[in-house]
């Protein structure tokens, strides 16, 4: 934690990297919110083992918030990301789980991504 505190202020390639690596783990969760607005179960499933989900998760068990300004944009107004569309609406843990397994093959973030025009149907394609 102390080496990710010191490095994340710094223009280094250690910050870099770290900053680099929160960016893929929060598409790979799709989301871009606060870290901590995502479920501890949700995070050991689905989240790649790294340096980072480590440090997440440890700041999570010692309700430690860690606040960054990385920020996607949505492509479309009023879009949304599925992960946190789906994590509203409350479904299971291992339904999230299988959710997600299928936006990462698709490589889809936001709805926009697989719905048409209008964000009314969802694409064949998809």
């Amino acid at each position: 934690m102390k080496d990710m505190l010191t490095h994340t202020h710094r223009e280094t390639l250690t910050s870099s990297l770290y900053r680099t690596s929160l960016e893929l783990l929060l598409i790979e969760m799709g989301c871009h919110d606060q870290v901590e607005c995502l479920p501890e179960a949700l995070l050991h499933t689905i989240a790649t083992l790294s340096l980072v989900k480590s440090s997440i998760l440890f700041l999570q068990d010692n309700n430690i918030i860690l606040r960054h300004d990385i920020s996607l944009t949505p492509p479309r107004e009023k879009d949304c990301l599925i992960m946190k569309a789906l994590i509203e609406s409350g479904i299971s843990i291992e339904d999230l789980t299988s959710s997600n397994k299928c936006r990462m093959y698709l490589k889809a973030l936001y709805v926009s991504d697989i719905t048409s025009g209008d964000g009314n149907y969802i694409n064949d394609t998809a």
